[in-house]
């Protein structure tokens, strides 16, 4: 592991190819967003991301996102990155927690994991997503979006995750309506809290 990536931002993925595994070992934390673009698996052999221990991957939210109530005061201190995982022109990936609660994706100023252009045949399994949120409206008018999973593609699937607590929707597709042959399994989408207006 000597020469290994040590942020999401040094990975290059520009020779992966199907059947590569991405090993992500747990090290002091991730705040960066992981881009996957212009990375092809195959049927039966995807390109995967694979947790190697609990992975925390967070942009640094440390204040709550405000409640149904209390839409007039947004306190945004998030570190600036807008996607937990970014994918984009890619097929065949599979992003593994490989256990319940194995790769938490928190606290971003947007989204958990967001996909466009051409996103196809991907699985995400075992992902904690949760208070992902950027603002919306203006003084005294604030209210809170930005979803857990913002969907597109064909024949992609989302299993054994919990969703929570984020902006928006826990899942919602992209407003290109490009979202075809979804399959949602086994997962927990739920509040903790009052949700906010939007």
């Amino acid at each position: 592991l000597a020469n290994a990536w040590q942020e999401f931002n040094d990975i290059d993925s520009s020779g992966f190819v199907a059947g590569d595994i991405i090993e992500i070992y747990p090290g002091n934390g991730y705040a960066e967003t992981l881009t996957i673009s212009g990375v092809n698996g195959a049927s039966g052999n995807p390109v995967t991301y694979k947790a190697m221990g609990e992975i925390f991957h967070s942009a640094g939210r440390t204040v709550l996102l405000p409640e149904s109530d209390e839409s007039t005061t947004f306190v945004d201190d998030a570190s600036g990155a807008s996607n937990g995982i970014f994918l984009s022109n890619s097929t065949y990936i599979t992003v593994d927690g490989v256990q319940w609660d194995g790769w938490k994706i928190t606290g971003f100023d947007g989204r958990g994991v967001r996909m466009e252009n051409d996103v196809d045949n991907c699985v995400f399994q075992y992902l904690t997503i949760s208070t992902c949120a950027y603002e919306t409206g203006s003084a005294g008018n604030y209210s809170t979006d930005g979803q857990g999973i913002y969907a597109s593609g064909s024949g992609n699937r989302v299993q054994y995750c919990r969703i929570f607590d984020n902006g928006g929707d826990s899942i919602q597709s992209r407003f290109d309506s490009t979202l075809k042959n979804f399959t949602l399994s086994r997962c927990h989408m739920f509040n903790t809290r009052r949700h906010s207006s939007n």
